[in-house]
């Protein structure tokens, strides 16, 4: 018998009342995270004053289900960390890789069981030491670890060395204090936004100043292995999240000119996208992840600006009446990495209203009956740059 106990965005999670009989303890608690009306992972987890236990189901691109555990000293710091990781098609069997991590002033070994067989590493970390299990770029349970010392501490600022256990590589970050409960943890060059109660318990993590908006949530308890097994089912029905914003391959010739774009593309999932996801008066990615690619084998002018056969970057401005196309002679740069120095020229784009809205963003190279055009789709609008080839 089940029962409904939580309608997330367009999911609807379902616990087993065996499951939820139990009232759990008063220190654990769930989150979950969305992207849009889309539900990406769900975690619990429980502290005391020696341990943190937590598991979390991700569904990107394909349900795994991690579970973790570590062990605090007299003084609250990770000693002990363990971890395992579980793919959605086999969530019954045995972990498809573990690791356990011991920490001790500074010297960190790494006890590493994947397919390929089991080793160990040793590395160093002066900085506090935080686990990951692989999210974005800690799981709730460890961000909770981290804010409660900062808070411990009275720091405006606390290094931390992030440790991924499989990898076997820590990586640099700080807590920083932003005021009024609110803390930052930088996600690739922008910080994750952390709010916080009088002891640093984390209430909420946005991603809203970073590339990936995830909005990170409290939630009633919810049985997470109940979830990976749902969400394990809609992968293997073909109806599962997937990547988030796949990459896709435009080619067409035109007039003699073989012209390729290569992006990614990013999907409403509900929210709102012209002055919302894609701002106003920023330059934007024109897609996600990687910087989008533009090949043409002949010269074009597009709009008014004459594009000599090669390679190049497309990025983009946009207002509420209009937007600009610019074209950079920089290539193979992710889509944070934009650099104005190297743009080779701009473009005008005319706004028109799309014929039916597109729920992912989509770039067309088309003919029209006024000639070939470049075009920018999503949601209820079309931006579009005319060109001829030369």
């Amino acid at each position: 018998m089940l029962r409904i106990v939580k309608v997330i965005g367009t999911l609807t999670l379902v616990a087993g009342m065996a499951a939820c009989a139990a009232e759990p303890s008063s220190s654990e608690r769930t989150f979950v995270e969305t992207l849009g009306n889309d539900t990406i992972a769900v975690e619990s987890f429980t502290r005391t004053d020696s341990s943190i236990d937590g598991q979390v189901v991700s569904r990107n691109p394909t349900t795994t289900l991690a579970r973790y555990h570590a062990d605090l000293d007299g003084e609250g710091r990770i000693v002990r960390f363990e971890a395992s990781w579980h793919p959605g098609e086999a969530l019954d069997e045995s972990a498809a890789a573990s690791a356990t991590v011991t920490s001790d002033a500074g010297a960190v070994q790494i006890i590493r069981t994947r397919p390929e067989g089991t080793d160990t590493v040793a590395v160093e970390s002066e900085a506090t030491l935080v686990p990951s299990v692989g999210r974005l770029p800690l799981a709730v349970g460890m961000v909770d670890y981290a804010t409660r010392r900062a808070v411990a501490q009275g720091a405006d600022k606390m290094d931390i060395s992030i440790l991924a256990p499989l990898p076997g590589r820590p990586s640099s970050n700080a807590i920083e204090a932003r005021g009024d409960g609110v803390y930052t943890l930088g996600y690739f060059g922008s910080p994750q936004i952390i709010t916080v109660d009088a002891d640093g318990a984390v209430q909420s993590i946005s991603g809203r100043e970073t590339t990936v908006r995830v909005e990170i949530v409290p939630s009633e308890p919810l049985d997470v292995a109940a979830l990976a097994a749902d969400f394990a089912a809609r992968d293997a029905s073909g109806s599962g999240l997937g990547v988030p914003s796949p990459t896709d391959t435009v080619v067409a010739t035109i007039d003699g000119a073989d012209l390729e774009v290569v992006y990614s593309r990013p999907a409403m999932r509900g929210r709102e996208i012209w002055g919302g996801l894609v701002p106003y008066d920023q330059v934007w990615r024109t897609g996600a992840n990687a910087a989008t690619q533009f090949r043409t084998s002949r010269p074009i002018r597009l709009g008014d600006l004459d594009v000599p056969a090669g390679e190049y970057t497309l990025w983009s401005t946009f207002t509420a009446d209009g937007g600009t196309l610019i074209v950079n002679s920089q290539t193979g740069q992710w889509g944070t990495a934009y650099d104005a120095e190297q743009d080779f020229g701009r473009v005008a784009l005319e706004q028109r209203t799309a014929d039916e809205a597109a729920e992912r963003f989509t770039i067309e190279v088309a003919e029209s009956d006024a000639g070939p055009e470049l075009r920018l789709v999503w949601a209820d609008r079309m931006y579009v740059a005319p060109f001829v080839v030369r």
